[in-house]
């Protein structure tokens, strides 16, 4: 588990959830409106939401005293671009007020397996997601957001590393069908075996051994190509 933006955590096992935070902050002149917020999460995030019901993320708006403001817009919903980004939009964002838009993934296998989620290229093992906002100004113009501390970058995005766990466990055991025989005095009597904890013993030709050998994933993702190389084979 994180402790902070700084610190995330990590992602191991389907059921984590990654508790996300955007924040929208008005450093212009003028109120904005139609603040309008894009997140390649937002599609996972609405796929998780029972069928039948809104999916929605939660807005908290702050003057700029960062006071929270009462009767503000307190959730977004989730919607589908024509183009197939999906976005939120917040009614409007006075001068010096900030909203902090806030949403849960929850990690599914598929994401460990498939080594993460990435907005373009392949998997590296982490989770990533990019997010872009704008609103308009008094004068019927857009605005686009931008990083903090970076004029010129107009995408923020975050990564959760995934954590790789991998371990296989193979067992074998064996069970002897006796076909006759006698009991040899140094093993005691020669039978058939019951099981994995009683293979019983052989004592002559016919007798058959049956091998079982179980492969079990103990890992947090799928396993490929499993190979089981065998003395008997």
């Amino acid at each position: 588990s994180g402790t902070g933006p700084n610190d995330p955590g990590a992602v191991d096992s389907a059921g984590d959830t990654i508790a996300y935070t955007l924040t929208a902050n008005n450093a212009g002149n003028a109120k904005l409106s139609d603040v309008t917020i894009y997140d390649s999460m937002f599609e996972r995030v609405a796929g998780q939401f029972e069928t039948g019901t809104t999916p929605t993320v939660a807005v908290a708006i702050f003057d700029a005293n960062g006071d929270p403001v009462e009767g503000s817009q307190s959730t977004a919903t989730i919607t589908e671009g024509e183009n197939g980004g999906w976005y939120v939009v917040l009614d409007e964002l006075a001068v010096g007020y900030r909203a902090e838009v806030s949403y849960t993934y929850t990690v599914i296998q598929d994401d460990l397996d498939n080594w993460g989620i990435v907005v373009e290229g392949e998997t590296d093992g982490s989770i990533d997601n990019e997010a872009t906002a704008s609103a308009n100004t008094p004068d019927g113009t857009s605005v686009d957001a931008h990083e903090p501390d970076a004029l010129d970058d107009k995408i923020a995005d975050y990564t959760i590393q995934l954590v790789n766990s991998p371990e296989l466990i193979l067992d074998k055991h064996a069970v002897v069908t006796d076909e006759g025989g006698t009991a040899g005095d140094d093993f005691g009597a020669v039978r058939s075996g019951t099981g994995p904890n009683d293979p019983g013993a052989v004592d002559s030709a016919g007798d058959t051994i049956a091998y079982t050998l179980t492969a079990n994933n103990a890992g947090n993702a799928k396993l490929s190509d499993v190979t089981i190389y065998d003395s008997m084979f």
